[in-house]
């Protein structure tokens, strides 16, 4: 079962996030595919749009958040729903999607969708 397959089956668990997809920018290097119905891929001003039911999405990993959030949203005043998607770029691990939303330089957790299946 791949990581994708996976954190989409606790995405049905966690029903709060089923109508959300979220946005890539077009030059972002990825390093791996996203499942299309789930990603869009953007260009730099709709990445910056704020959309009620789709998020920007920033790759995670123990070299920090790319694309730096504070690009992007630094003067925003209101919180902006994000998808930090968990992976390491040195194995290639992917841990899952976190749901968060980030003001004034930092990311509050509201939700992981994890990589890991639970009975």
């Amino acid at each position: 079962m791949s990581y994708f397959t996976k954190m989409l089956y606790n995405r049905q668990r966690d029903k709060c996030w089923l109508n959300v997809r979220f946005k890539i920018m077009e030059h972002q290097n990825h390093c791996f595919r996203f499942p299309e119905f789930l990603f869009d891929i953007v260009d730099e001003a709709e990445y910056h749009r704020i959309e009620e039911k789709r998020f920007p999405l920033f790759i995670g990993s123990q070299f920090g958040i790319h694309p730096k959030p504070e690009k992007y949203f630094q003067d925003s005043k209101e919180p902006v729903l994000v998808g930090i998607l968990a992976k390491s770029m040195l194995s290639g691990h992917v841990a899952g999607l976190k749901i968060a939303y980030y003001i004034d330089g930092q990311f509050t957790e509201l939700s992981f969708l994890s990589n890991m299946t639970y009975n």
